[in-house]
């Protein structure tokens, strides 16, 4: 699916739950927001999720640097986007 937006979970208006089942250093899983839809979690920190949403689910994933992981994403999609 196509990269619809990027954005850190600490930003959205409705914040993301974390699904019911997660073990520390491990957060696998899925959670309905009713902003987003389905979110599927592979994540090691609900401290520095970002959200990468695509036109069917989005996905919470937690680099060691959000905000640069985040603009670092965004970058390569709008390259590869003038590629294509």
């Amino acid at each position: 699916d196509e990269v619809l937006w990027i954005r850190q979970a600490n930003d959205l208006a409705d914040p993301p739950l974390i699904p019911f089942f997660s073990l520390p250093g491990t957060i696998i899983g899925a959670r309905h927001n009713r902003d987003i839809g389905t979110i599927e979690y592979f994540a090691t920190s609900k401290s520095n999720l970002i959200i990468i949403a695509t036109e069917g689910k989005a996905y919470a994933v937690s680099p060691a640097k959000a905000h640069g992981a985040a603009l670092k994403l965004r970058e390569l999609i709008r390259h590869y986007q003038m590629l294509t």
